[in-house]
């Protein structure tokens, strides 16, 4: 059981968010911030993850709003299409527009979306309780802004770790720092706080390629080795690469 404190919340949020949740996870009602430690509260972008922890005190409390990353990309991809993209070359988009994706990893759930965007509907898996119910929050209120309502429905969440066979999974483990280099972003600076290292990406990745029907994708920066050996295609952009492993049948 995983234990959440939300901060002061109307009953009805409470109650709310309460029926949306598995059983795994237990939201309590709390007055003061606990210390030293990670909270939730609403704040007008949403479900918000406060915290009290020494080391984070100069940033900012942290929610995600899928909205404005969606708008992101429809901006992005007004002038330039979509085919240039690393993952749509990697998922073969050009002969299956409309796969169904397994992401083993949501996090703040941006990959998850541009795969939605892109066409594909995405199965996400986020075993981090705190994660979880922010991009909850976040799916909620994607799916009643008109717009997006339509894309919001190709994505569905999962709390826990990715166990079933899909045809394709996608994986995107935490970037390996580069020595002399600035501090990373805000948001994995405290996702490394909340989530902690993430230290057997290929004990995981070799997991992933067993349940994988057809293709396994694998997220790195450009500079990084790849986690498994031989990726049978690479899909780079300036900034990024996908390694692609094929499942031999």
């Amino acid at each position: 059981m995983f234990e959440i404190k939300l901060l002061r919340p109307g009953l009805d949020k409470l109650e709310f968010l309460k029926s949306q949740i598995p059983k795994e996870i237990h939201l309590s009602a709390v007055v003061v911030p606990p210390v030293d430690s990670f909270y939730l509260f609403y704040s007008e972008t949403g479900l918000t993850l406060g915290f009290t922890h020494k080391e984070l005190k100069e940033f900012s409390p942290l929610s995600f709003d899928w909205v404005t990353v969606l708008k992101g990309y429809k901006s992005s991809f007004f002038t330039r299409s979509v085919k240039d993209e690393s993952f749509y070359k990697a998922l073969g988009l050009n002969k299956n527009p409309h796969p169904t994706i397994a992401d083993a990893t949501l996090g703040t759930g941006k990959d998850t979306l541009f795969l939605a965007y892109l066409g594909a509907q995405v199965e996400s898996y986020e075993r981090n309780p705190w994660v979880y119910l922010l991009a909850l929050d976040a799916h909620l209120r994607l799916l009643a802004h008109q717009e997006w309502t339509e894309l919001a429905k190709k994505i569905h969440l999962h709390f826990g770790s990715l166990t079933s066979a899909y045809d394709y999974i996608y994986y995107d483990p935490m970037f390996p720092e580069k020595k002399k280099s600035a501090l990373p972003p805000k948001e994995m600076q405290i996702f490394k706080k909340l989530v902690g290292e993430d230290k057997d990406q290929e004990g995981t990745a070799k997991d992933l390629l067993a349940l994988t029907r057809s293709r396994l994708l694998i997220k790195r920066p450009t500079w990084a080795e790849p986690i498994l050996p031989k990726p049978h295609m690479n899909y780079e952009s300036k900034l990024m690469r996908v390694d692609t492993y094929v499942k031999a049948f």
